[in-house]
């Protein structure tokens, strides 16, 4: 927050806004990170109790994702506003409640990413390793660290498919459509800075300017995505059981 402080609407500042908004995204992504040791952990209690007929897999997942939601959703409003007000974003309403729904929406769906690699994986250490690489590169791909424009044409779909790309653009677009970015008399003097609006930034890097709710219903899509593949992997990796056996006790449950 104190090295983003207050960003100028200049022209070297909307870089710095990008990469200020980018951070918070991929710190938001990372903050539920212990879910990675959610089933690892758990995997060997919820397989005792439920091949005991106590519940379904369907009754221990979602009960135990609701339970995590609320604060998931509750620090992630925090940053969000803490976070804007410090860098000093766009002075309005609904700029403030746009960026908080887009930081809401990618930090449940980076929740729901490592809920999912926790629970195709056998191990915490096989997690660790999985997700730390994945989020990297997804990471990679999001629009600050590599302009979309000059990404090499074998990884132009990454971008289409990295959700923390989604959160970026959203939030990005949100606040740079709203502003006309300045130069300063260095600029101007030293590099022949001219005056840009945010749409023509947001131009140069590829970023739609009302991407800002198609990408948070995006993120939406993701996590559902994400929750399934969660549900689907608890329920029939690592169990000791072959798929049969497991998809006949899934169907009996439903």
């Amino acid at each position: 927050g104190s090295i983003y402080f207050q960003l100028p609407l200049t022209v070297s500042g909307a870089g710095d806004r990008l990469s200020g908004i980018s951070l918070i995204v991929l710190l938001q992504s990372f903050m539920s990170f212990d879910q990675l040791l959610l089933f690892p952990k758990e995997r060997g209690l919820y397989l005792h109790e439920s091949n005991g007929g106590m519940y379904s897999t369907s009754a221990y997942y979602w009960s135990r994702s609701l339970v995590e939601l609320w604060t998931i959703v509750l620090f992630a409003i925090i940053c969000a506003i803490i976070s804007y007000e410090m860098m000093g974003l766009d002075d309005s309403a609904d700029g403030r409640f746009a960026f908080i729904a887009i930081v809401a929406a990618v930090t449940v769906a980076g929740a729901s990413f490592l809920t999912a690699i926790g629970s195709l994986c056998k191990s915490f250490e096989q997690t660790n390793a999985l997700a730390g690489t994945l989020l990297i590169v997804l990471m990679l791909f999001d629009g600050n660290w590599i302009n979309r424009r000059n990404i090499p044409v074998y990884y132009r779909w990454l971008p289409e498919v990295s959700f923390l790309g989604y959160a970026v653009e959203g939030a990005v677009a949100s606040d740079f459509k709203r502003h006309d970015f300045v130069c300063t008399q260095r600029a101007i003097e030293e590099e022949g800075c001219v005056p840009l609006t945010g749409r023509q930034i947001l131009q140069s890097l590829d970023f739609h300017p009302n991407a800002t709710w198609p990408n948070f219903w995006l993120l939406v899509a993701v996590t559902a995505s994400y929750r399934l593949v969660a549900f689907l992997g608890l329920h029939f990796c690592w169990t000791g059981q072959t798929f049969k056996e497991r998809w006949n006790k899934l169907w009996k449950s439903v």
